[in-house]
């Protein structure tokens, strides 16, 4: 990457100096399909630059996974769908949208899932309250998927499908909630 704008550092994690001259490769995400990066490679190298929006991983989510792997202590990680936010980037533009985002990151440690649930809870309480943005207040809410490491997942492609799986089950029910990750059934 040659270049990145202050939106981005804020978004990923990641300071400026930390990513300039780095391969994309370093914020690859499993909602991307397979060849979606090379895709992105070859326009790279025909129309520099480029301008667009990328799901990606976050700088924590590696560190996090890579330390407790190394010591083995069980986390959550929860996949939270935005509901609205869609409305306020369109709207508002992009640079609200990431203002929304910045104004609604919330990292936190947990333990038991009595834990969890307060956090949760919590969260959506927070997510319904307005948010000031630069020139309007908007609205949004929270569907939250929670998985618990290692139980629902050993690595984070793992986890991230399986917290993305039980956000959408929150959604198929009803807005604003949250939801544990359920293993289908074990088949006879």
């Amino acid at each position: 990457m040659q270049t990145v704008n202050p939106a981005f550092t804020q978004v990923c994690g990641y300071r400026i100096e930390e990513i300039l001259g780095k391969n994309i490769n370093l914020l690859a995400s499993v909602k991307h399909s397979k060849d979606f990066y090379p895709k992105l490679w070859r326009y790279l190298q025909q129309h520099n630059p480029w301008q667009g929006e990328l799901w990606h991983q976050h700088k924590k989510q590696g560190q996090l996974l890579a330390k407790n792997k190394a010591s083995t202590t069980p986390f959550a990680l929860m996949f939270i769908d935005l509901g609205h936010f869609k409305e306020v980037n369109d709207s508002l533009g992009h640079d609200a949208g990431d203002e929304l985002l910045v104004l609604a990151a919330l990292i936190s440690p947990v333990n038991p899932q009595a834990q969890l649930v307060a956090i949760a809870e919590n969260i959506k309480t927070n997510m319904t309250q307005p948010f000031q943005l630069s020139a309007q207040t908007v609205q949004i809410s929270a569907s939250i998927g929670i998985v618990l490491y290692p139980d629902h997942g050993q690595d984070l492609f793992a986890l991230l499908k399986n917290a993305d799986i039980a956000m959408y089950q929150v959604k198929t029910h009803s807005r604003n909630d949250f939801g544990f990750f359920i293993p289908p059934a074990a088949t006879p």
